[in-house]
């Protein structure tokens, strides 16, 4: 019979984003941040990382939902240092939001109850993203050769 160990947590490097003046937020949600971003915005985080038809919703969807889930997720941090929502809100440049969304999900996939597992998100998180990248970009360069067409074909008002 075996006789469980108990689980020695491992010392892993937290994902980290910076807002616009410089900022700097470790990201290391619980099981409460997680509930709360679900309950407030919809939106399940274990399940971004388990279905590509919610990471492309969480990645190039609502830019109000993702500062949310970041406003969410290092609220206790910012409230420390006496950042206000709105304080917050206007730190959040486009780059900003990129590294966030991007921290979110690395440190989601940290949050696996199986370290392996979790390792093995991490480890090809790039790779999904690159390539979830291109597909925007590609399907973006279509979509866009189709409105000149129509519009030098003359069926597109400018």
């Amino acid at each position: 019979m075996l006789t469980p160990t108990p689980a020695t947590p491992t010392k892993r490097e937290l994902p980290t984003f910076a807002d616009a003046k410089g900022r700097v937020y470790h990201l290391d949600p619980t099981m409460r941040d997680f509930r709360t971003v679900t309950t407030e915005t919809g939106i399940s985080l274990m399940g971004v990382l388990q279905s590509g038809e919610e990471l492309v919703k969480f990645l190039f969807g609502s830019c109000d939902l993702l500062g949310q889930v970041l406003w969410l997720i290092v609220r206790k941090q910012a409230e420390a240092k006496g950042i206000t929502p709105d304080d917050f809100e206007d730190s959040l440049t486009g780059d900003v939001m990129r590294s966030g969304a991007e921290a979110v999900l690395f440190a989601t996939a940290g949050f696996y109850p199986r370290a392996a597992y979790g390792e093995s998100v991490r480890q090809n998180l790039p790779r999904v993203l690159d390539a979830l990248d291109q597909s925007v970009s590609l399907r973006t360069g279509e979509a866009l050769d189709a409105i000149l067409a129509q519009q030098a074909a003359g069926t597109v008002a400018v």
